[in-house]
């Protein structure tokens, strides 16, 4: 069964350029053992300061991320996570609840991605050893 990517959107009101960062949103791609989730960015809509949408495409099941950065008091920044539901709506969720939907769902769709890349590799390190040691696939990913 396919499925197709769908817009995932999220909202933020008119900010302080000098206080808050620009609003974003992000797709867990990938996520290693005792790592940072690789992520795939999307775009913020509008200009800064102004109210607008973020946006990222994604499927059903995929975990978002999306937030702002508070420059002055960290107390104030936003950093939520999320499931997209087959609705379009994106289900808040703790970070373990997003890491159990990794484990569930979406280690099989990364791996899915590398069989399919097997021809064209973006990384051949990944793919020349199918499961590579934890320290080399972190590495790739951190920079």
């Amino acid at each position: 069964m396919s499925t197709s990517k769908t817009r995932a959107t999220v909202s933020f009101g008119p900010y302080n350029t000098r206080r808050y960062s620009k609003p974003w949103i992000a797709r867990v791609i990938n996520w290693p053992i005792k790592c940072m989730p690789a992520i795939e960015w999307g775009h913020f809509l509008n200009g800064p300061g102004s109210s607008g949408e973020c946006e990222i495409f994604a499927e059903p099941g995929d975990i978002i991320r999306w937030g702002q950065k508070d420059k002055k008091d960290n107390s104030h920044t936003v950093s939520c996570w999320g499931i997209l539901q087959n609705n379009g709506r994106i289900q808040e969720v703790s970070p373990a609840e997003a890491k159990k939907q990794w484990i569930r769902h979406g280690k099989e769709k990364y791996i899915k991605s590398l069989q399919n890349q097997k021809n064209t590799p973006a990384h051949p390190e990944i793919i020349q050893n199918e499961m590579p040691a934890k320290k080399n696939l972190c590495s790739l990913l951190l920079p």
